[in-house]
């Protein structure tokens, strides 16, 4: 015999589907809050270490620029050092120069002239004095000629002080320029004892 459903089997698969359709849409919205959830966490957690690194760097870039502050402070102290002794060398190298200048200005200088005033700047060299004749001038600037340790002397002025017959001496100015020359060439210093 043929069995008949008279159940509303209809409306039980609708109320059926119904559930598992919430059931699904539980799921999914609960599956969406979390991953929602789970990136946001995500996110603050990248943020956070983004932002302990860049806090890092910011340390490390202060101290990089007090490390730079002071290399540029030992790197000008080192350039006055090297100025220092540069200029140490310099004037040890040109130490003995004045010495044999002041031995050949001795030699150079005629009887009957007399310097006043003798001074060097910037390896120029002024000098004034006083000599009896205007020969002794000439032969001053002659001897001025073919030094060793002078050049291009110029005699600047010449001006006659004393017009008696007896005494007459002329006042004169000249300027000279430094020569120093190749060392292999050089004259030996001659020291005299008395």
């Amino acid at each position: 015999m043929a069995r008949v459903n008279l159940l509303p089997w209809r409306q039980q698969r609708r109320d059926e589907l119904k559930k598992q359709f919430f059931i699904i849409l539980v799921a999914a919205v609960a599956f969406a809050v979390i991953s929602i959830v789970l990136i946001r966490w995500d996110i603050g957690e990248r943020i956070q270490l983004q932002t302990e690194r860049n806090l890092l760097i910011q340390k490390e870039q202060s101290a990089l620029q007090k490390d730079i502050a002071t290399i540029n402070e030992l790197e000008k102290q080192r350039a006055q050092l090297i100025e220092r002794m540069r200029v140490i060398q310099d004037l040890q190298g040109k130490r003995s120069i004045i010495v044999h200048q002041f031995d050949e200005l001795v030699h150079i200088l005629p009887d009957g002239v007399y310097l006043t005033r003798f001074s060097k700047k910037d390896g120029a060299f002024d000098a004034e004095g006083v000599a009896e004749t205007n020969n002794r001038i000439s032969h001053l600037m002659r001897n001025f000629s073919n030094a060793v340790w002078f050049k291009d002397p110029v005699l600047a002025e010449v001006t006659a002080t004393d017009k008696t017959r007896e005494h007459s001496s002329s006042h004169f100015s000249l300027h000279a320029n430094e020569n120093i020359p190749d060392e292999t060439k050089l004259p030996a210093i001659q020291v005299k004892r008395q």
